[in-house]
């Protein structure tokens, strides 16, 4: 979640900008697979059906900055998604901001949902293995298949840091 700002708080106010979207997809799939990488978790592939509903979503909501429903992170053949929003900052810089929520765990570990490390856990989350975004002015909707953030489930699929950045592109 983030406005104009480095941290992803929703606390700061957005200002519109032009987009170049096809450059900016490429740039978000490779800073998720750096991180993930790290992590050594495997690296997402890019989704064009959960791409085309997150841009459905973006489309939708506007400049309101929401998350869809339940049902429109329904895809038939994928299931469930996964959803992280950004506003004011539509390339790889709000990866960074979803993934610098690590600084609220212990050591990159996490053991349940908190909403300071939801937008980290979803990145890094190991089975979620499809990447799909949307841009609609200023507002970035990255939609994850599967999905994460399960109960119970974060000790297995959160794994901390094990690879050093200098070997993940």
């Amino acid at each position: 979640m983030m406005q104009n700002c480095p941290a992803a708080c929703g606390s700061c106010t957005a200002s519109v900008s032009p987009v170049d979207t096809s450059s900016n997809y490429q740039s978000i799939l490779d800073r998720h697979n750096k991180y993930r990488c790290m992590h050594g978790v495997p690296l997402m592939t890019w989704d064009d059906r959960i791409s085309q509903n997150a841009q459905q979503w973006a489309d939708t909501t506007g400049t309101n900055f929401e998350h869809s429903s339940l049902e429109q992170r329904n895809i038939a053949g994928i299931g469930y998604v996964g959803e992280n929003l950004a506003m004011g900052v539509t390339d790889a810089k709000a990866v960074d901001a979803f993934y610098n929520e690590i600084k609220y765990t212990s050591g990159g570990r996490v053991t349940q949902f908190s909403s300071q490390t939801g937008h980290y856990t979803q990145v890094v989350w190991k089975d979620s293995v499809k990447l799909g975004c949307g841009i609609n002015g200023q507002l970035l909707v990255c939609q994850y298949g599967p999905s994460g953030n399960y109960d119970g489930m974060f000790s297995y699929q959160v794994l901390p840091p094990s690879v050093p950045e200098s070997q993940c592109r």
